[in-house]
């Protein structure tokens, strides 16, 4: 989880509330920084003909956030993902809501209070999920929290990863040789089919089945790959 230092928008930790006691929104800003985080999802991008379900269809954020299409974009089942942090999320105030998009962030009234945690709880939704709108085209789905962890568990969480496509040749030879050592390792393995590539149609950023070529690479570890691929057959995976 992010803390509100570390975010590209100037703007995020910022308290937008005028205060009689102006070092109470010293105080206020002050505790954003050191309790608060945040893990920022794009949503799925549904303006027009864009729908796309898996959420990878956001070509700005393949370019700002992805390396320039040479990253990977992971897409997360929310449900399992609330599911499987509710030991830490039940400890602590969260939220997990879209952000709305103004054009400005002022806000007149607040709701008042005696202490920063207080203030917060009361106000969340006016501090930590408006932003302006020249961030809307995110589609930005936000999980806030006070007093969390700084990790949550992604694991059997994954629908799928998408591979951007300018995701280098050296990266492939890495991802097999992470698949074939996974099999020794203590969590989840991950299997061709987990895997898809971004391709460019008509403007649009789209998936598609990425199985094939993972597993062509697999094979080319000869004796090495061996004991992945006795795992997939083992699990009824064939290819």
């Amino acid at each position: 989880m992010s803390s509100f230092e570390t975010l590209n928008d100037l703007n995020e930790k910022e308290v937008n509330f005028i205060f009689q006691d102006w070092q109470k929104g010293l105080q206020i800003k002050k505790y954003i920084s050191e309790q608060c985080r945040v893990i920022s999802f794009a949503q799925n991008f549904q303006k027009k003909d864009m729908f796309c379900e898996s959420g990878c269809n956001h070509p700005r954020l393949w370019a700002q956030y992805a390396d320039k299409n040479k990253g990977a974009c992971i897409v997360i089942n929310e449900e399992k993902f609330i599911e499987n942090n509710k030991s830490f999320l039940n400890e602590i105030l969260w939220k997990i809501e879209n952000v709305k998009y103004k054009p400005y962030i002022y806000n007149e009234n607040p709701r008042d209070s005696t202490n920063p945690k207080e203030f917060l709880e009361n106000n969340y939704d006016r501090i930590f999920f408006e932003k302006h709108f020249d961030w809307e085209q995110e589609d930005e789905r936000r999980l806030f929290c006070i007093g969390g962890p700084k990790f949550l568990s992604i694991d059997n969480c994954i629908e799928f990863i998408c591979l951007g496509n300018k995701f280098e040749s050296n990266y492939y030879n890495q991802l097999a040789d992470f698949l074939i050592s996974s099999i020794d390792k203590d969590f989840t393995k991950l299997r061709p089919h987990d895997f898809t590539f971004q391709i460019n149609a008509d403007g649009r950023c789209l998936c598609a089945d990425n199985a094939f070529r993972i597993v062509d690479l697999v094979k080319k570890k000869g004796e090495f790959a061996r004991k992945y691929m006795t795992y997939l057959n083992e699990n009824g995976y064939s290819i």
